[in-house]
């Protein structure tokens, strides 16, 4: 995936889960992900698979059209 994608993506999750007021163990925790591989995905230094970008959007009201394509 291309960088500037992936520093998109994981800005757009990190200003929802800010928005929820929730920190990033607590939205790692809801979304079954560990917190650092959040914190990487967030930085843009992690890609999200499908697997990872399902279990971020079933688990809040984020749409996967929103968190892939803004």
């Amino acid at each position: 995936m291309d960088k500037n994608l992936n520093e998109a993506i994981g800005g757009r999750v990190r200003a929802y889960r800010e928005s929820l007021g929730k920190s990033r163990e607590a939205f790692a925790e809801q979304i079954d992900l560990s917190p650092q591989f959040l914190a990487e995905a967030e930085n843009g230094k992690k890609g999200l698979s499908a697997e990872s970008i399902y279990k971020i959007c079933s688990s809040s009201d984020m749409s996967a059209d929103y968190l892939v394509m803004g």
